[in-house]
């Protein structure tokens, strides 16, 4: 995430820097303001997209544990069940000390 924004930091500070050294003509009609203009706007969007993946992976990721973890529960609780009603059917009461 680091390099991310470090990146996106690094376009927006190269293009304030182009517009302090340029201030007759602080406009789009400038060459160089519109370089970095277009730049910033390339690392903008660079950063978005990669954020947008990021997000799709680590939702990916966690629907699958999730998943994993859903299933797990329910065969561990269906196995207890299982004990459970065979110790009723033998007629065990749980008092192993009695």
């Amino acid at each position: 995430m680091s390099l991310l924004f470090g990146s996106l930091v690094n376009a927006f500070v190269e293009f304030g820097s182009t517009l302090m050294n340029n201030p007759d003509n602080p406009t789009l009609s400038n060459p160089a303001i519109k370089e970095a203009s277009d730049n910033f706007a390339r690392a903008a969007a660079k950063s978005a997209s990669q954020l947008t993946y990021i997000g799709l992976g680590m939702f990916t990721a966690t629907y699958i544990y999730m998943v994993v973890w859903v299933t797990n529960g329910e065969d561990c609780f269906m196995s207890i069940v299982r004990i459970y009603a065979k110790s009723g059917c033998r007629g065990e009461d749980g008092k192993a000390y009695s």
